[in-house]
């Protein structure tokens, strides 16, 4: 009975020691979390855990974000996999970003646990992935270099060759900045600093420092035309090359524009424009529309300011052609006279030639017949009748064929008109009919009469009496008292000068007829006194007013001896002076202020 019991009370015992250990182990086990690694491509690493309790360990991978964890085995890199420490070798890179995590399973808690996931981190080892490279700017202006590097943790530090073959590390300045990053910048740089080198060291926090390829700075100066571009005169369809020679960078960039009446614009390269870009231009076939053009070139390297040439003109030179010349050549004899052949085209030059009888054009010479030979005008300074049938061409050129001849021009040289036989002086008795009569020879030839009353020559009109004042025979009808004394002339038009000449003049004479009474008073209220008269003056009374009252005194033959106005006094009385007179019979004939014919008075001069 008591060994009953005793073994009751052990098992009792043995059961409850179970059931108190099992209720003071820790549940859920203390479990050790794998932190992130970062370590360099080809390192190892590891990650570790650790759990209380009796447990297992399985670690397990996750490649990408989108995948799902996997069990790893114990093949390389890989080993301790199922040990709190997973050892990773010679990480590659492809690794980076992997996750990691163990799975732990408590055979005390009974239970299954995932530790946190660790992320692998694999940095490259430091590397250039593109090195700078050379750079062309303007002197004033800015330039980066670039550098692209690959790794971790990565610093840099520019450095320059300035000529001495030796690269030293590059400070922060007014003209560099970005020394230590990966793009250097120059700004304002000095035209000094053209050949400069450049490169770049790189470190990170794998593998070796790494140094750049050096790239060099080239500065350019603004270009300068050393020898400009020179204007042509060429013939058309001809070649015409225009050249300047410029310097500045070795790139220089050439652009040849044109003009052509509407402002410059550029050229490219064509059938008819060659080396539109280069420093030589060369136009084939030029047209005379191309005359006038203007040609420059603008020379650039990149910087400013850019060249501009000279600005040069093209002339072109067509045939010329005469355009309007003189048809023929009249003249008088001994006068000059010129002819002319106007002619288009450019630097035209004139040669004037001459055919004498039919014997060949011949080249003149300027001498005293002739000038301006070589000019579009031909003058000749004096000419003859024995020029009078010549032929004058112009021969014209402008150094491009062919020359051009104008037309034939004939000389007519004519002998100009003149008068043979001049008027004579006329006695005719008053009342009767008179005439003048002049002969000239000439071609075309008009004529006009004028008259002098004393007051000068003036034009003749028709009246009553005059007839034939455009004729060569002026005719006076019923020849009246008043026109004695007066003198006629006759202008002859025509013939080879424009203005008249004129003959010369012949004078009328009133022959009185001698039969006039003894009176000393006529109807019309003369009076004379004494008469016969035997001194010195008679005397004039008119019974009625008479302005500008004239007389002329006649012999017996009708020749006029004296001759005045008459100065009346309030009594209408006038002293005529006759102390020249001779003893005889006279005439005296009282007219008005418009010469009309008053009255007749005999008297006698004792």
């Amino acid at each position: 009975m008591k060994s009953a019991k005793f073994t009751l009370t052990a098992l009792f015992l043995f059961f409850s020691m179970c059931i108190i250990e099992k209720t003071w182990a820790q549940c859920p086990p203390t479990i050790t979390q794998p932190v992130n690694r970062t370590i360099c491509v080809s390192t190892n690493t590891n990650f570790q855990t650790f759990s209380t309790g009796t447990v297992t360990y399985q670690w397990q991978e996750k490649q990408g974000s989108s995948g799902s964890f996997t069990n790893l085995t114990n093949v390389a890199p890989y080993s301790g996999v199922t040990s709190p420490t997973l050892n990773i070798f010679t990480v590659p890179s492809s690794y980076n970003g992997y996750q990691y995590r163990c799975v732990i399973t408590s055979t005390t808690c009974s239970a299954v646990y995932n530790t946190n996931a660790a992320t692998l981190t694999v940095n490259n080892n430091t590397a250039i992935d593109s090195d700078p490279t050379d750079t062309i700017t303007c002197a004033g202006s800015t330039a980066a270099f670039n550098v692209l590097a690959s790794g971790a943790n990565l610093t840099y530090q520019w450095q320059t060759d300035n000529g001495t073959s030796t690269f030293s590390n590059i400070s922060a300045s007014s003209v560099y900045s970005g020394v230590t990053t990966s793009t250097l910048l120059l700004t304002g740089i000095p035209s000094t600093y053209s050949g400069y080198k450049f490169r770049c060291n790189v470190s990170g926090t794998c593998g070796f420092g790494q140094t750049s390829a050096q790239a060099k700075l080239t500065i350019n100066t603004p270009p300068a035309i050393t020898s400009q571009p020179l204007g042509d005169t060429v013939c058309q369809g001809t070649v015409v090359t225009f050249k300047l020679t410029a310097t500045g960078s070795a790139n220089l960039i050439y652009q040849w524009q044109e003009n052509s009446g509407s402002g410059f614009v550029n050229l490219s390269d064509n059938l008819v424009y060659i080396g539109s870009g280069s420093n030589t231009l060369t136009i084939f076939n030029v047209s005379g529309g191309m005359n006038g053009n203007l040609y420059r070139c603008i020379v650039t390297d990149g910087c400013s300011p850019q060249a501009t040439s000279d600005v040069v003109t093209l002339l072109v030179n067509t045939p010329p052609v005469i355009i309007d010349q003189t048809a023929s050549a009249n003249t008088c004899d001994g006068d000059a006279t010129k002819m002319y052949a106007a002619a288009t085209g450019l630097g035209v030059t004139y040669q004037w030639e001459v055919n004498i009888n039919s014997s060949g054009y011949q080249a003149l010479v300027n001498n005293a017949t002739y000038s301006g030979v070589n000019t579009d005008t031909l003058r000749l300074n004096t000419t003859n009748s024995v020029m009078s049938g010549n032929t004058y061409r112009c021969t014209v050129t402008d150094g491009c064929v062919p020359d051009f001849n104008s037309n034939d021009i004939l000389l007519s040289v004519v002998v100009d008109k003149k008068i043979d036989d001049q008027p004579h002086d006329s006695l005719v008795e008053k009342g009767k009919n008179s005439s003048f009569a002049v002969h000239a020879d000439g071609a075309n030839l008009s004529y006009h009469w004028q008259v002098d009353n004393g007051n000068g020559f003036q034009s003749l009109s028709t009246t009553a009496y005059y007839s034939g004042i455009d004729a060569d025979t002026l005719k006076i009808a019923l020849t009246p008292a008043t026109l004695d004394g007066y003198k006629y002339r006759c202008l002859v038009y025509g013939g080879c000068h424009v203005g008249p000449i004129a003959s010369n003049a012949a004078t009328l004479s009133i022959k009185w007829p001698a039969s006039v009474g003894n009176t000393s008073k006529d109807n019309s209220g003369i009076t004379l006194y004494p008469n016969p008269a035997s001194g010195k003056e008679i005397t004039i009374k008119l019974t009625e007013p008479l302005q500008n009252a004239m007389y002329r005194i006649t012999d017996e033959f009708g020749n006029t001896v004296n001759k005045g106005v008459l100065i009346l006094s309030a009594d209408r009385t006038a002293r005529v002076n006759i102390s020249d007179l001779a003893a005889g019979f006279y005439m005296i004939h009282v007219t008005n202020n418009s010469t009309e014919h008053i009255n007749t008075v005999r008297f006698t001069k004792q």
